[in-house]
Parts: structure tokens; C-alpha cells; sequence
């Protein structure tokens, strides 16, 4: 691990350590919502980072895309303290680490539902507290429909991943045909 993923670990684990009572499973979604925006418009951290950027200038910016995001107060003060540090290009770092902690400290995992149709509330509920079940923790999910999965669901987080479908089902029986070398895919 390079210094830099250190000292972004090591900043968001302090912010973490004082302010967990203030963050919310929302504000997850917040700092999803944020990080994917700077990913998409690199020229924020460009600008930040600038050299004609003046303190108070990065002050306000870092304000009006933490108040654009609906990030609690704590989020300004992270803020304040890069900029004070010098150390404002580790903002994206930081936040996922932040994000990062946040879900290990209580005992959250980030799942994706992938469906071939669209799930209503009750099947959706069930497959939330089925996983729940089955991994030992409280699951953010994005629901997803993937036609390819030819009337099936998948579950897939970064340690579990779980898939009934008929897609699956022939793969299943295709791997002894192929194996003996009566089948030839194509």
C-alpha cells in the first residue's frame, strides 16, 4: 500500500472515530453519490488542487459540493482540515475510506440484486433478509434488472456472491458435457 492510501486511511479512520454517532446509513448513499461525481468530473480536483486556488476559495468549493451532496456538517470540517493540511487531493481517497469504515464498524455490506424482471417490494424484502441471513450483516443494495439472466436473480457483494437462474442452470449442465468433450461451445 502506497503512502498516500495510508495517510487517506489514516485521516478517514480519525474522521471516523469522532464523528461516527453523526453518520447515518444516508449518508452512505451521500458519499457514493459524491465520489461517483468527482470520478466523472476529474476537473473538480484539477481545480481544487490548482495553484491560483486560494484557501478560501477551496473552502467554499469543498462547501457547496458537500452542501450539493447533503453531507452532514462533519463533512465541512474534514474539509476545512485538508485544505489546512495541504492535502486536499486526498479528498476522494478519504471519503471512500470513509465509506469503507463506516460499513466494517457496523457491520454493513454493499450488495447488488441483479433480477431478469422487476422485483416488487415483498420479493425484494425477502432477498434483502435472506442475505442478511446468510452473510451475518446489514446490506445497502442497488437493484438492478439484467435480462441475461433468463428469469433468475443474482446476488453479488465483494465477499459473497449467490445466483439462482436458468442461465446458471444450463452453465451447470453444460460443464460435465464439456469436460468429456461431447460439447463444443460456441
Amino acid at each position: 500500500m502506497n503512502d498516500t492510501v495510508i495517510l487517506a486511511r489514516r485521516y478517514a479512520l480519525a474522521f471516523i472515530r469522532v464523528f461516527d454517532k453523526a453518520l447515518t446509513p444516508t449518508t452512505l448513499m451521500h458519499l457514493e453519490h459524491i465520489s461517483h461525481f468527482i470520478a466523472q468530473h476529474k476537473i473538480i480536483m484539477v481545480a481544487l488542487k490548482g495553484p491560483s486556488c486560494t484557501v478560501d476559495q477551496q473552502h467554499n468549493m469543498l462547501d457547496l459540493l458537500f452542501k450539493h451532496f447533503n453531507l452532514d456538517d462533519c463533512f465541512y470540517q474534514l474539509g476545512r482540515l485538508l485544505v489546512y493540511d495541504r492535502r486536499v487531493a486526498l479528498l476522494p481517497l478519504v471519503l471512500d475510506w470513509v465509506k469503507k469504515w463506516y460499513m466494517r464498524y457496523h457491520n454493513i455490506a454493499a450488495c447488488t440484486i441483479k433480477s431478469s424482471h422487476p422485483l416488487d417490494e415483498k420479493h425484494r424484502d425477502l432477498l434483502v433478509k435472506f442475505t442478511e441471513f446468510s452473510i451475518g450483516k446489514k446490506i445497502l443494495y442497488d437493484v438492478q434488472i439484467d435480462p441475461t439472466l433468463i428469469t433468475g436473480i443474482c446476488l453479488r457483494g465483494e465477499t459473497f456472491f449467490w445466483e439462482h437462474s436458468v442461465k446458471r442452470q444450463l452453465q451447470r449442465l453444460q460443464e460435465p458435457l464439456m469436460s468429456r468433450g461431447f460439447y463444443e461451445q460456441y
